[in-house]
């Protein structure tokens, strides 16, 4: 499994391509203009991708700036955790508040993800669903156990955890969230972000103040 990152709009939100083969997912489409996705349309295009998924860690706007985007574009599913459904509503509002536009999906338009719930890429990678609620009320996670890889999305940062003061979000949640779900992985597992750098579960276990 090979990995591509992308940095996009205002809020600096992490943007990952995970491929095996043709086969590619996107985690968390943050992207926020044309121009933008273009940067990740050349990249699919050099590498000779195919979009199969769109995964959202959780659903506040920043983070699924392109979901509606995408789906069009490459016909692909959208995932989520069904808890997160109603800021699907205000990615429009939120936008607006940056000087930006955006056009959310319907509910109906995401397929729902669950704990333990196992994805296929390609043809032999493995990815399981971990629910992390906390900075929202379905934060996700998504694990490669062969790869030893997370994507946490905004539940743990290099140093640092979620935010939990906007509407949903819970402090002794995500705690709980990251010390049963997370901090059990592997020591090795290198943990992807929704913002700032990666960082690796044993780092965070030993460093992190929150912690």
């Amino acid at each position: 499994m090979k990995i591509k990152s992308f940095s996009f709009n205002p809020l600096s939100t992490n943007c990952y391509v995970v491929y095996e083969g043709e086969d590619a997912w996107i985690i968390d489409p943050s992207f926020c203009s044309q121009q933008e996705f273009s940067r990740l349309k050349q990249f699919l295009l050099s590498e000779n991708l195919q979009v199969s998924k769109v995964l959202c860690t959780h659903l506040h706007f920043d983070h699924i700036f392109g979901a509606k985007m995408a789906a069009e574009h490459f016909s692909c599913d959208v995932y989520a955790h069904i808890n997160d459904e109603a800021w699907l509503a205000e990615v429009s509002r939120y936008a607006n508040m940056f000087g930006l536009e955006a056009e959310g999906l319907a509910p109906g338009e995401i397929k729902h993800l669950y704990q333990d719930d196992t994805l296929l890429l390609g043809e032999s990678t493995n990815a399981l669903v971990l629910e992390v609620p906390g900075h929202s009320q379905g934060g996700l996670a998504f694990y490669f156990p062969d790869e030893n890889i997370v994507f946490a999305g905004d539940s743990l940062f290099a140093g640092s955890i979620g935010r939990t003061d906007l509407p949903g979000g819970d402090y002794s949640t995500l705690i709980d969230s990251i010390r049963q779900r997370l901090l059990g992985l592997p020591d090795l597992t290198t943990v992807y972000c929704g913002h700032g750098p990666s960082t690796s579960i044993a780092h965070e276990k030993t460093n992190n103040p929150f912690l």
